[in-house]
């Protein structure tokens, strides 16, 4: 079974194991994982998508190009509190970020040199340690949080809004 796209909380020297060429052979309950590269900054969420990695771990942002994945690289570092990380486009990537308690948007379409488009706030709560969830799917964002789940709507990256919440209790 090939693996196209994969997440993993955890290390982020694991990542090639995830994306690209790692394959999976399901054959009487044995799985045959083989390392075929690494990249060992930052540990985090991971997401994958058209040969970049985007590794975020509370305090930084990483881009890697793991184009050839016996040989990632890191193309660009931010200083951005990412808690989580969404790719939608090769232009935008999508960030649950507790400085604004909600969703940072980021132009990505020059990977070494990415830059924030827009912000949400006030839509997340975060505690020292919590963990905001975030999901990207067609033009909607998906924040969780211990609270309840936000839906953004990104059609225009530049200008976000909320569409709908639904809370599970107050904050």
């Amino acid at each position: 079974m090939k693996i196209k796209e994969c997440r993993l909380f955890g290390i982020a020297i694991l990542l090639l194991l995830m994306i690209g060429t790692c394959t999976c052979a399901a054959s009487e309950g044995e799985v045959d994982i083989r390392l075929i590269g690494n990249y060992s900054q930052g540990s985090g969420e991971i997401d994958a998508f058209n040969g970049y990695a985007y590794i975020s771990d509370y305090n930084h942002l990483y881009i890697v190009d793991v184009s050839d994945s016996s040989d990632p690289n890191l193309t660009s570092s931010s200083s951005y509190n990412a808690y989580s990380t969404a790719v939608l486009s090769d232009d935008y990537i999508y960030m649950a970020d507790p400085l604004v308690d909600g969703l940072r948007v980021l132009d990505i379409s020059n990977k070494s040199n990415p830059n924030t488009t827009s912000t949400l706030g006030g839509y997340t709560y975060s505690y020292p340690n919590s963990k905001i969830n975030i999901e990207a799917q067609d033009t909607s964002v998906f924040l969780r949080d211990r609270f309840g789940i936000n839906v953004i709507n990104v059609s225009d990256p530049t200008h976000p809004s909320a569409v709908y919440t639904i809370g599970t209790s107050s904050h």
